[in-house]
């Protein structure tokens, strides 16, 4: 989820709500806290995000009506960055 939210804050700006930001950070939280709790799974999370990025084009293809080719085939954002609290778009973005 928070990878199809920040696609479509990205490519359908009129549209972006103050619930798309706090679904994203809700989202971060829960993943945070899955990696807390299972710190083994740390090593495979750049894997993990590879694998929902692809996931997340589609989604987000079909919620805004784009295409998929719309979107970048490789994740713009540095895995890494997905779990840091200042990484969420701000309002006027």
């Amino acid at each position: 989820m928070l990878l199809t939210h920040l696609l479509k804050w990205e490519f359908q700006p009129e549209r972006r709500s103050d619930s798309w930001l706090h679904s994203m950070g809700n989202a971060q939280v829960e993943l945070q806290t899955l990696l807390d709790d299972s710190p083994s799974l740390r090593p495979q999370w750049d894997g993990f995000v590879l694998y929902a990025y692809e996931q997340a084009r589609h989604l987000a293809a079909r919620e805004t009506g784009r295409s998929l080719g719309d979107f970048p085939s490789h994740c713009p954002t540095d895995p890494k960055l997905l779990l840091a609290p200042n990484f969420l778009p701000n309002k006027l973005g």
